[in-house]
Parts: structure tokens; C-alpha cells; sequence
């Protein structure tokens, strides 16, 4: 891999015309461009203070965070994170995550989306796989969503067609409008004491109100309600089920459940930990490299040569140091995603282990104690106190990201 670097203002313009891997673009503070890339399969232009860039390969770019960031192509999976000036992108052919920035604006997604804390408004025009949005505090836009969709805590309006199946779970409700037509069949969550009106059309004849008073179930294909003052307009249709829960908060009245769950964004909390472990082990071996060259530059002084052959020696103890220091940091970010892939595998796994839980309960309570059978003692799942542990032994170095994976295996009775 070689790193190509192009020296900047704190706010240029970035274009990406064209890649034709994965690309992986994060913010930092610094007033440069930084491609790491194959031989060879990077094109850099430059005019006052435009930087453009085309990657015939996998590429990962840092950019100053007040970047301006345009991508025109994506054939790959496009990761892009903390960058504080709007994204425009075009086509994406592969899944795209963009977390930490502010609005975006997209045209095309083939295969998923997954968005967390956008600053502004997320507009997105078609997406051919399914969606996962979290903590938009603008409007969320998604005209076409061809898979299932999952939004939670958007802050203003949403306007929405999905085709599968639909889970929408807000706090609050601060925008004017919200419609969302799904295919499939469809579960909202809201609080209690918002001040909305619910039209509901269902396709199934099927909807399902859930409040604090109570359940009330309606075989037909229309039904409007109203919570509050009704200032808000929420249309809710849906071909298949419809089901609204309007609760207090989201922690009353709720039925007890078998397992402890692993909160929804455990895997996101163990990305972000391994990700700031990982650069700071990347700072400790940079300083490292440095001290390394500043006495090897003072032997090869010392040592007669002429200055031709002392940065000829330099150079290349200076490329191998950095081909080492990426495929370090490349096992180690593959490690990261393994682990955070397993530890949001388990959640799921949890919420299911409790959904099956709680109707095992509910069939329990139709028999008698004396028809009771004596159970069989199964060994218990990993706990949610276990992987906490896990980590904090990570974050405090006690363990390797490799040891972590290999302790989850074993507590999971699986071979590593």
C-alpha cells in the first residue's frame, strides 16, 4: 500500500469522481488530503484548493472535517465519518455507513443503508437493500426503500415508501409531517404525552393500538386517533399489520423480560471503543517509528556515508515502516469489525431468546402447578455483563482484540 498526501486548507473541496473499491473516508483535524492506496491505482488532481480523486482499488481517504465532500461513484462499500460540511453523493453499488456528519444528500444505494447522528437532513432517493437510521435531527427523506427499514429518533419530519416490512421508534415528535407508506407490515412506538394525530389505513384489516390503558384491537381498514392536542399529522399505511404502542416512556409498562437485553446500539459502542483503542495504539507505534528513524538518521551520520546514500537508506527503512504500520492497522480495523459484528449478532440473538421467552411464559400460565414438568438446566447465553467486562479489559489493554475474540468464542462454547 502507498500513502499519497496533498496539503490543503482547513475547508477544501473534495471530489471523488470515481472508485472502484471499497472506500473508507474519515474526518480529522488536519489541513491535508491522505490517500492510502494500491500501487499505482490512485489519479490525484489539484486546482486551488479542489482536490480530486479516482481509485481503481480499495482506498481510504482522511480529509480536513470542514471538508466539502462530493462522491460521484461508488463501486464498493462507502464508509464516510465525521465530516461537518454537507455530503453530496451519487451512486453507491455496494452498502453505504455514514455516521457523525452534517446533511446528505444521495441518489442511488444498491445495497444497504446505515446512518447514525446526522447533524441535518438525510435525503436519500432510492435504496435497493434495507435501511438503518438512527438520531437525525433534521428531515429524513427516504423515497424508496426496496428492503425493511428501521428509524429511531428522527427530530423532524419523515416521508417515506418502504417495501418490506417497517419499525419506526421516535422520542419526540418536532417535525409537521410524517408519512410512511410501507408494503409489508408496520410497528410505531411514540410517547404518550405527544400531541399527534394518527390516521392509520391497513391493508390486513389489522391494527393494534397499545397505551398505557390498555390494548384495543380494530378489524378494519381505517382508524384515526388522537394524543393530546393532535397539532402533529402522522399517516401510517401499511398493505400488511399495523401496530402503535403510545407509552409514557420507554421504560414503563413493559412486560419483564426473560434475559437482560443488550441495548440497540451495543455493537455501534463497541465499534467506537475498538476504533479509539485502535488509534491510539496506531499514535504509540507512529511515535515509536519516529523515535526509531531519528537514531537510525544519527548511526547512518555517524557511519561516512554520502548524503545520496544515507536518504536512499532512509527512504527505504521509511517505506517498509509503513507498509507494516498499514497491514497492522488493517488487521486490527478487520479484528474490529469481526468483534463488533459478533457482539450485534448476540443482541439479536438475545431479543429473540427473550420474544421466545416471553411466550414460553405466557403458555406456562394455562397449566396447573401439578401438570408442571421439572426442566432440564441449559447452559446460559453470554451475559451482557460478561461482554461489558470483555471490553473494559480491552480498554484498559488487559487483553489484545484478538484475545477478545477468541474469549467470546470460548464463552460461547464455539471454536474460535
Amino acid at each position: 500500500m502507498e500513502k499519497t498526501t496533498i496539503k490543503t486548507s482547513s475547508s477544501p473541496e473534495v471530489i471523488i469522481d470515481e472508485s472502484l473499491g471499497n472506500l473508507y473516508i474519515k474526518g480529522w483535524e488536519r489541513s491535508e488530503v491522505t490517500a492510502t492506496h494500491a500501487p499505482d491505482e490512485l489519479s490525484v488532481k489539484e486546482q486551488e484548493d479542489v482536490v480530486y480523486l479516482s481509485c481503481r482499488s480499495e482506498c481510504t481517504v482522511r480529509l480536513p472535517y470542514d471538508a466539502s465532500l462530493h462522491v460521484k461513484s461508488a463501486h464498493g462499500n462507502l464508509r464516510i465519518k465525521r465530516i461537518e460540511d454537507p455530503l453530496v453523493i451519487g451512486d453507491v453499488y455496494g452498502g453505504l455507513e455514514i455516521r457523525d456528519v452534517a446533511d446528505v444528500k444521495v441518489d442511488n444505494v444498491y445495497g444497504y443503508l446505515r446512518a447514525k447522528r446526522i447533524s441535518g437532513d438525510l435525503v436519500v432517493s432510492q435504496i435497493k437493500g434495507n435501511a438503518t437510521v438512527r438520531n437525525v435531527q433534521g428531515v429524513c427523506l427516504l423515497q424508496i426503500v426496496n428492503g425493511n427499514a428501521d428509524l429511531r429518533d428522527i427530530d423532524a419530519d419523515i416521508r417515506t415508501v418502504i417495501n418490506g416490512n417497517a419499525r419506526i421508534k421516535l422520542s419526540a415528535l418536532s417535525g409537521s409531517e410524517y408519512d410512511i407508506k410501507v408494503d409489508g407490515n408496520l410497528h410505531c412506538r411514540i410517547t404518550e404525552d405527544a400531541n399527534v394525530t394518527l390516521e392509520l389505513a391497513s391493508g390486513g384489516e389489522n391494527i393494534r393500538v397499545k397505551t398505557s390503558e390498555g390494548v384495543q384491537s380494530f378489524r378494519e381498514r381505517k382508524y384515526t386517533f388522537k394524543l393530546g392536542t393532535g397539532g402533529v399529522s402522522m399517516k401510517l399505511s401499511a398493505a400488511g399489520n399495523i401496530y402503535v404502542t403510545a407509552m409514557g416512556s420507554w421504560g414503563e409498562n413493559e412486560a419483564v423480560e426473560e434475559f437482560a437485553p443488550i441495548p440497540d446500539d451495543f455493537g455501534d459502542q463497541i465499534a467506537e471503543q475498538l476504533e479509539a483503542q485502535i488509534e491510539e495504539q496506531m499514535e504509540i507505534m507512529n511515535r515509536q517509528l519516529s523515535e526509531q528513524f531519528e537514531q537510525l538518521s544519527v548511526s547512518i551520520s555517524k557511519a561516512g556515508l554520502s548524503a545520496e546514500e544515507r536518504d536512499r537508506i532512509m527512504e527505504r527503512a521509511r517505506e517498509k515502516s509503513e507498509r507494516a504500520s498499514l497491514k497492522a492497522q488493517e488487521k486490527m480495523r478487520l479484528a474490529q469489525e469481526k468483534l463488533a459484528r459478533k457482539m450485534e449478532g448476540e443482541r439479536r440473538r438475545q431479543e429473540a431468546r427473550a420474544s421466545a421467552g416471553q411466550r414460553r411464559g405466557r403458555k406456562k400460565t394455562a397449566f396447573s402447578a401439578k401438570h408442571s414438568v421439572p426442566q432440564t438446566q441449559t447452559d446460559e447465553p453470554v451475559s451482557e455483563e460478561e461482554r461489558l467486562m470483555i471490553l473494559r479489559m480491552l480498554e484498559e489493554k488487559k487483553i489484545t482484540l484478538e484475545e477478545a475474540d477468541q474469549l467470546l468464542s470460548a464463552l460461547e462454547g464455539q471454536e474460535g
